[in-house]
C-alpha cells in the first residue's frame, strides 16, 4: 500500500501476505502507524484486525494490498 491509499483504505478490507509467517489472508485496516527511530529512520506500519477473531497484527505498510471494491 502506498501512503496516498491510507485514508481511503482505513476501516476497509485489505489483503496481507507474509511467507515468513505463513499468512495469506484478508484483514480490516484499522490504523496507520509512523515510527521514527533514534537515528531518524522512518517506519510506516499498518494495524490489521483479523476478520474472524479479536486479534490484530502490526505489519509493514508496503506489504499490505488494497482490495479494489467494484463501483456501482
Amino acid at each position: 500500500m502506498k501512503m496516498e491509499d491510507v485514508k481511503g483504505a482505513l476501516g476497509k478490507r485489505v489483503h496481507y501476505v507474509s511467507k515468513k509467517m505463513f499468512i495469506d489472508a484478508d484483514y480490516i485496516f484499522r490504523a496507520y502507524i509512523l515510527r521514527i527511530s533514534e537515528n531518524g529512520k522512518k517506519f510506516q506500519q499498518a494495524e490489521l484486525k483479523d476478520l474472524c477473531e479479536n486479534s490484530i497484527i502490526i505489519v509493514p505498510l508496503e506489504e499490505v494490498e488494497v482490495i479494489e471494491t467494484p463501483q456501482d
